[in-house]
C-alpha cells in the first residue's frame, strides 16, 4: 500500500486514466498512418511487423505507438507530420461520446487540499485542454505537459523529466496515475516515482 503521506503532488495520464475521450481512434489512426507511409516508407514493414506481434494479443498498433517506432527505428520525431490530425480529432467529439471515470474524478475533486495535479500526456495541448473543460476540470490542474514536436513521446523519459524540473520537488513527494504499462508504468518506474492504476485510486 502507497504511503500518500509525504505525496505533494500527483501526475496523471489522460485519456483513459481520468477520462475516455471520444475520439474516433480509427480513423485518426487511418489518416495518420496514410501521412507517415507517404512520407517514410520504410515505416511500413516496421509497422507490419508490429502490427502482426499485436494481432496476436487482440491489440492495435496506435498512434502513440506509430510515433515511438519512428523515434525508435528511425530516428525521428514524426508528430510535426501529423500534429493537425490529431488536434482535428481530439477537438471535434461531444460530451456523450466521452466517459469519465467517476473514482478518478471524484479523488481529484476531494483531495484538492492535499495535492496538486498535473497531466502527462500524449495527446496535444489543445485536445487535452477540450477534454477536460467538456467535464469541468481544467481548472483542477497546476501544470500540463502536452505531446510537443521536438520532444519524444511517453515511454521516453523527456515530457515526465520536464514536469519534475517545473514542480522542483523530490520523487518521494511524486506519484503518477495511469491506465497503461507501456507508456505509463514504465514511464513512471524509469524515472523512479511511484505508479498507480487508475483503479486503484
Amino acid at each position: 500500500m502507497m504511503d500518500f503521506s509525504k505525496k505533494k503532488w500527483i501526475i496523471f495520464d489522460l485519456d483513459g486514466t481520468i477520462i475516455k475521450m471520444g475520439v474516433d481512434w480509427p480513423g485518426c489512426r487511418k489518416e495518420v498512418r496514410e501521412v507517415l507511409l507517404k512520407k517514410y516508407p520504410n515505416l511500413e514493414i516496421i509497422f507490419e511487423k508490429k502490427e502482426s506481434e499485436l494481432g496476436k494479443q487482440n491489440k492495435k498498433l496506435t498512434i502513440e505507438l506509430m510515433g515511438w517506432l519512428a523515434y525508435k527505428e528511425l530516428g525521428c520525431d514524426v508528430y510535426g507530420d501529423f500534429q493537425s490530425i490529431q488536434e482535428r480529432y481530439e477537438t471535434s467529439y461531444s460530451l456523450e461520446q466521452a466517459k469519465a471515470y467517476d473514482n478518478v474524478v471524484k479523488f481529484i475533486k476531494n483531495n484538492q487540499a492535499k495535492f496538486k495535479y498535473a497531466i502527462c500526456s500524449n495527446n496535444s495541448l489543445p485536445g487535452i485542454e477540450y477534454t477536460l473543460n467538456l467535464f469541468a476540470l481544467l481548472d483542477k490542474f497546476s501544470l500540463i505537459e502536452a505531446r510537443q514536436v521536438g520532444r519524444p513521446l511517453k515511454p521516453e523519459p523527456q515530457i515526465l523529466a520536464d514536469i519534475l524540473k517545473k514542480i522542483n520537488l523530490e520523487k518521494e513527494e511524486i506519484f503518477y496515475v495511469g491506465d497503461n504499462d507501456f507508456t505509463d508504468r514504465m514511464l513512471a518506474e524509469s524515472m523512479g516515482i511511484d505508479y498507480l492504476n487508475y483503479n486503484q485510486i
